[in-house]
């Protein structure tokens, strides 16, 4: 419902209505007295101007004076009530809402003496009413603002809820329904084209315990056990049951977890919206790790949710993430390097502003080694791990892995690497890439967009080559395009679509080498 602007009338107003002459004509040609002029005068300081439908109008507190007026002099008189009729009569009870009504003062039986003022009649909305409208009508927004009550710091946030989408505005993505009513994951590129994930692939505002949020809505918040008892001072009904509780959380992005306690309570503003209130704070013995928060959830009136692109998105029918295909082609490629574990990696970053320093890397891989030479002059960034098998005896074989750098062309082997027994599937990000789950659209012959989170992050392991990275779900990750060249490699871009990119290029496959490392390995002894 569009909210109505206040119609105030003036503090004070005169309306100059009705001239009539009074012609005092006196006799044997006297001459004639000055014209009087009449009018009305209302004074509607404490006059109640704003109503709900179902009050009964009140004049109380109307001040009506009849003003005469020559050229000489002005004069009023204040009227008492039977001097005067309304158009609206006291105890008249209003039926319908309005915008604006006129309320006429009339002067005895002149008609042409009047002076008028506005007033306005709003609907009263129930709890019940308003739940049952955004029910019904899936088209709103949440603007919202949480406060960390333990350090006062302030962030807002904006959410969109349509009939078919969730919208969270800070991280420029959502949730969807496709045509058969599968949800799947949506995040907006740069420019402006969607990329569709699965829907656990989505990286919500606040997620705990690794639960990923379903699409979430008023249409799930069960009315009834809210408490219509005893609102607050502001206003606030409580609601008391937690799976409502959980609701309004839910929609803010939120997973409830076991460790927090929540509270929601909620009131009807008087252009018929609603506002949330909810709280949640950590149970005593985890006071000390997680803050307690307060956010204020504004709802937007029904019909002002809008998702651009999303709906053409869904209604093209191809909005089903499961409908992509997975491409063969691209499958075995990976596959193939997999199988080789035999190549060299060349890595750099390309004008990225935004989650890693520069990157310009060689890396190279072979069955039982890794080097990487970061192309700097610093030789301490220069390092690399390869596997060891240690005979303690006839019957076992220790595989372990070490630490090693090169010195003026000499392998100095540094550390064991705790508890990893080969390096290869720590540090090699196409081992890590999966043929089963892969999930691409052919953009060319040879050229491809990676959709599916385990294959994007898998590739994008070149670009920290120490933490299996969650680039898929940054929001700022734009897309991966995965090349095939002739060699038998591959070459993609990580865009991070205005924020730069990462280059990556995969070839030497068989024929890499790291000098030195098969002699050393083969006469190493451990340390």
């Amino acid at each position: 419902m569009k909210k109505r602007a206040l119609i105030v009338a003036p503090i004070a107003f005169s309306l100059l209505v009705g001239l009539g002459a009074c012609d005092n004509q006196g006799q044997g040609g006297n001459p004639t007295t000055d014209k009087v002029t009449k009018s009305l005068r209302i004074d509607t300081d404490n006059v109640k101007k704003d109503y709900f439908v179902g009050e009964d109008f009140t004049s109380y507190g109307l001040k009506v004076y009849l003003v005469e007026t020559n050229s000489e002099s002005s004069n009023e008189k204040l009227l008492s009530r039977n001097e005067y009729f309304l158009s609206i009569e006291d105890g008249t009870k209003f039926e319908e809402e309005s915008e604006k009504t006129t309320v006429t003062v009339t002067y005895g039986d002149d008609s042409s003496l009047t002076a008028s003022y506005d007033i306005t009649v709003t609907k009263v909305f129930t709890l019940e009413e308003v739940f049952a409208n955004y029910q019904n009508s899936k088209n709103y927004v949440f603007n919202i603002a949480t406060e960390n009550l333990d350090t006062n710091e302030k962030t807002s946030e904006r959410i969109i809820f349509t009939e078919n989408a969730v919208f969270y505005d800070s991280i420029n993505g959502g949730l969807a329904l496709d045509l058969e009513g599968n949800i799947f994951s949506f995040y907006f590129k740069d420019n402006g084209s969607i990329r569709p994930g699965k829907s656990q692939d989505f990286d919500c505002l606040y997620v705990g315990e690794g639960l990923k949020p379903a699409v979430w809505s008023l249409k799930d918040f069960d009315y009834a056990p809210v408490s219509l008892e005893a609102p607050n001072d502001d206003g606030y009904y409580a609601i008391n049951q937690s799976e409502n509780i959980a609701v309004v959380w839910q929609m803010m992005g939120y997973y409830l977890v076991s460790y927090m306690q929540y509270k929601a309570d909620v009131k009807v503003n008087d252009d018929g919206t609603l506002k949330f209130v909810a709280e949640m704070k950590p149970q005593a013995q985890y006071a000390e790790v997680y803050a307690s928060m307060r956010s204020t959830i504004d709802v937007s009136p029904i019909g002002e949710g809008s998702i651009a692109n999303i709906e053409e998105y869904i209604k093209s029918g191809k909005s089903s993430y499961d409908d992509f295909e997975k491409n063969i082609e691209l499958s075995n490629r990976l596959d193939e390097l997999k199988a080789k574990r035999n190549y060299t990696v060349k890595v750099k970053s390309n004008n990225l502003t935004v989650g890693y320093e520069d990157v310009d890397r060689i890396i190279k891989f072979t069955e039982n080694g890794y080097y990487e030479d970061n192309l700097s002059n610093d030789p301490s960034l220069d390092f690399g791990y390869f596997n060891y098998q240690n005979n303690v005896d006839s019957s076992t074989v220790l595989n372990e892995v070490y630490y090693y750098q090169i010195s003026n062309g000499d392998i100095v082997a540094k550390s064991k690497y705790p508890s990893l027994k080969n390096y290869w599937n720590l540090f090699s990000g196409v081992s890590k890439t999966n043929s089963d789950v892969l999930v691409s659209t052919k953009l060319e012959d040879g050229r491809f967009e990676v959709l599916d989170s385990e294959n994007v992050n898998a590739l994008s392991l070149a670009i920290n080559p120490y933490l299996f990275s969650g680039v898929y779900t940054d929001d700022l990750f734009d897309e991966l395009i995965v090349k095939l060249n002739n060699d038998g490699g591959i070459s993609y871009d990580v865009s991070y679509g205005d924020y730069g990119s990462v280059s990556v290029t995969i070839s030497d496959i068989g024929t890499t080498e790291i000098e030195g490392l098969e002699e050393f390995r083969s006469s190493f002894e451990g340390l």
